[in-house]
Order: C-alpha cells, then structure tokens, then sequence
C-alpha cells in the first residue's frame, strides 16, 4: 500500500484534506505595495514594469497560483521529522553579514520555527541546577523580514525544562494558526499572531500514571489526527510516557509508559489505513520502536532492535520517517553509535549499521542517510546508503562538539553547526562550502523556503539568532506574461 506522511502541502496538520495558502513575506509585501503591476521578462530583453488593466484580473492570477510553500513548523520542520527544504539550495556564503534579533536571551538548544511573516524562538534563562538567576522560559516572535519583535508570551512552566537547558522548539498548526508548545510539565496552545495562551494543560498523576516522568525535555510536540503528542523525561531513567492532548480542549485523551528515555519527538504518519504515532521505547539494552494508534493509543507493533550495549546506550535523538521507512541512532555519550532502519508498517528491521553516535535526528536524501555525531570535540558526519546501510565514503571530519546540533538539508546542500561554526556543506560528497568566520555558533539549523539559513549566536552575554539571506530569496515574487 502507498504510504503518505505529512509533508511539504500546507495542510493542517491536525485536519486533513483542509488546504490554505500560505504567502511568503515577499509575496505579502508585494501585494500590499504592487497590486497594479507585474514584471513581465522576454528573452534578450530588459525587466520592465507593465501596468495592469484590472486589479481583479491580478487577484485571479494570485489565486490562480500554485501555493507550494513549506514552512518549517516543528522541531524539525514536518511531523515526520526529516529536516529537508524541498528546494534546490538556500544561502551558500557563510561569510556575508547576517541579520540578526539582537539579544533576547534566545535559547540556542532550540530550533527555530517559521510561519507566514514570523519566526519563533524560545527564550529561557537559568538553565543549571545550581543557577541563581530565576527560570524562566517563553516563546518570542519576530518579524520575518526586519527581525524585529512582534510579541511574547508571558512566563512558561519551567520545571527540569530549564533545569536541563533542555527545551525544544514548538509545532506550529498554519492552517488554526496556532501554536503548540511544551515546558516543564505543562502543554499549551498558543495564539501565533498575538502570543495569547489560549489553553495549558499539566501533566500530573490524575491525567496520566502515577510514578512516571511529567516533566518534557528536549522533546518538542508533534500534531495530527486533531491531537498533540508528547513525550515526557525524567532526564536518565525510564519512566517516560507519551501523551496525546486533544488539540481543541486540551484535554489529555491517553497515555502510554515508553520505558525510554523520552528525549526525543514523536513522529505522526497517515499510512493510508490508519494514522499512527511511532516513539522510540525500551529500557537498556532492550532498544527499539513501538507504533501507536493515533486514536486510540494502542499497540501496532512494537520491535526491539538493540539487546547489547553500555549503560547510557540509548535513542537519544528524534526518529525520523523517510518512504515508509524509520530510522534511528543510538548514543552512549561516545563516538560510536548503531544506525537502525525499520519497516514502518510492520516494524520488521530492515538493516543495522555501525556509524558515529549521535543525540539528533538523522538526515534522509538522495538515497542516503546523513549521520552528525561522534568524538566529542572532533566531530564527524556520517554517509550511508539508505537501501542498505554501507557508507557511502569514509567519515568526514567536521571538528568541534555536537550535541544536539541538528542538521537541515536542502537539495544540494547540508546545513549544520559544528565547531562553533554555522556549515554548508555539499551532499553529493560531505565537503566543505563556506562556513562562517565567528566561532559562536552553536545548536539547531533552520532553512526556510525561501532559501534563508537561521542558527543561534552565543556570544559574550549575547544570544540572537541570526539570519543569512540566499541571493534569489528578494526576487521570489513575480508574476510572468
């Protein structure tokens, strides 16, 4: 049978089969300042300006037009968590000046999201144990364009979130507007053009299992079916759970202990029978993957796929979906890890192969799986087959520490941050494109479709996220004869 996940169309992930379109900032500003004129381009000639004898006839064009963009509305872009911009490359020169949101205290452990004219960013202060600056956690938006703060929220729960410097980024509904945010032990729901909480719900002994983690960490939700789905930690033990919140109310619908360590976000699918959620689960070294009903909760399949292994051995990272197919990489906090690809469908375990440890999500492209990982300090990207799982060429080195520093990909180039440097490298052979000159660049990497490349900048008390813009991205909207 086909098997469908969520992708790039821009549908509400919580309703299927309800479309809108979703304009670009450009495309925005083009018709709120052009609305009488298009660019009309002829071989051998000129860009001239034609006026337009109808501002209906130009209306009918725009509706007209395919809508084909897609955001990056979650942790890693869709809810099948492979970060891939379904276009052929984004901003490749590392060393231009970048835009940046001046210091907001922005959170570099968290991805950023993108929707409409906005990118959204956690802020969180705090983040030790033993920190005598006050926890605080909130969500920032910024305009798109300027980076300039359209609004906030007011403080979040905190809970071991910020404890564990380990917040994750939120999933974003485009078609409700809305988003979906976890911090501490709470879930909420949030208005994306205002910042106004609209629900929160605790996740506590009532609601769920007594005994079990509570707390979200480094987990960010993931929507479909019209629900939310989590995963909670209590940050080296066991006792995770995921939980599924009607997106509507709030309220929570069921739960499932995972025995893993919950670190990670689920991934929702749409098989074409049914809609499940799949979540890496096991106590070590029983590792492996279980399948929910999305309904339900209930057990599809669940399949152990590690037996063996060291005490921190786990799936610390976020399983990603690629053509019906899971995949997974263990990480024991060393340089060696085991990368697992599964039948979604039936959880049947297609290959397993040695390549570097890694707590982030792989990159499935081209037939390939790309691997960030390995030696602390002297890092490495890692290249296999997907059909098979042999690598595709030696290790590349790639230097400094990554830990949670996730990758975003296009079709041509990765994007990733490592040794305090925001990288491009190409995907045909791993090799180095440009990176950036500052050396205080660190975390997740957002690629959105109009080809602008966004990371965090640490540096000195300063945390910004910064912004490099690809060359064709100011000339995206045209109308053509």
């Amino acid at each position: 049978m086909p098997f469908r996940g969520l992708n790039t169309t821009p549908l509400s992930p919580l309703a299927f089969g309800v479309r809108r379109s979703v304009t670009t900032p450009e495309r925005r500003m083009a018709r709120q300042g052009h609305a009488n004129s298009f660019c009309e381009i002829r071989k051998g000639c000129k860009v001239k300006m034609k006026k337009l004898y109808s501002l209906p006839l130009l209306l009918a064009l725009i509706i007209a037009a395919p809508a084909a963009r897609a955001e990056w509305l979650s942790n890693h872009r869709t809810a099948d968590n492979n970060a891939v911009v379904p276009i052929p490359s984004g901003a490749t020169n590392m060393t231009a000046t970048p835009a940046a949101t001046g210091n907001h205290d922005l959170y570099g452990g968290c991805a950023v999201t993108t929707f409409d004219t906005r990118i959204f960013a956690v802020v969180m202060r705090g983040e030790e144990f033993m920190s005598t600056v006050p926890d605080v956690l909130r969500i920032k938006a910024f305009n798109r364009l300027t980076l300039g703060l359209d609004w906030e929220t007011t403080d979040l729960a905190t809970g071991v979130s910020v404890d564990y410097g380990s917040a994750a980024a939120p999933a974003i509904d485009p078609v409700e507007r809305r988003l979906y945010f976890g911090a501490g032990d709470t879930m909420y729901k949030i208005n994306a053009d205002t910042g106004a909480i609209i629900w929160a719900t605790q996740i506590n002994a009532s609601n769920t299992t007594a005994g079990l983690s509570y707390d979200i960490v480094n987990g960010s939700p993931v929507l479909g079916d019209g629900k939310v789905f989590v995963q909670t930690s209590d940050g080296f033990g066991y006792t995770g759970q995921i939980v599924a919140f009607n997106a509507a109310s709030g309220a929570v619908e069921w739960w499932r202990a995972t025995g893993g360590v919950g670190y990670g976000t689920p991934v929702f699918a749409d098989t074409g029978t049914s809609r499940v959620v799949y979540a890496a689960t096991g106590i070590n070294p029983n590792l492996g993957f279980t399948c929910y009903d999305a309904a339900t909760g209930a057990v599809v399949w669940s399949q152990t796929y590690i037996t063996t292994g060291p005490a921190f051995l786990n799936f610390w990272g976020d399983l990603v979906l690629a053509s019906g197919k899971l995949y997974g990489v263990t990480y024991d906090f060393g340089s060696s890890g085991t990368l697992v690809r599964a039948d979604a469908v039936t959880g049947a375990l297609d290959w397993t192969a040695d390549t570097v440890g890694s707590d982030s999500p792989v990159i499935v492209q081209g037939g390939r799986v790309y691997v960030i990982g390995g030696p602390f300090g002297n890092a490495q990207l890692a290249v296999h087959s997907a059909a098979t799982g042999n690598p595709v060429f030696p290790f590349v080195t790639v230097g400094g520490a990554v830990f949670r520093n996730y990758m975003a990909a296009t079709g041509s180039h990765l994007y990733l941050c490592s040794g305090s440097r925001l990288m491009v490298r190409s995907l045909a052979t791993g090799a180095l494109v440009s990176q950036t000159p500052a050396t205080a660049y660190t975390g997740p990497v957002t690629v959105d479709t109009d080809g602008a490349v966004y990371a965090h900048y640490y540096e000195s008390g300063l945390k910004e996220v910064r912004k490099f813009v690809a060359p064709s991205s100011a000339a995206e909207w045209r109308l053509y004869e």
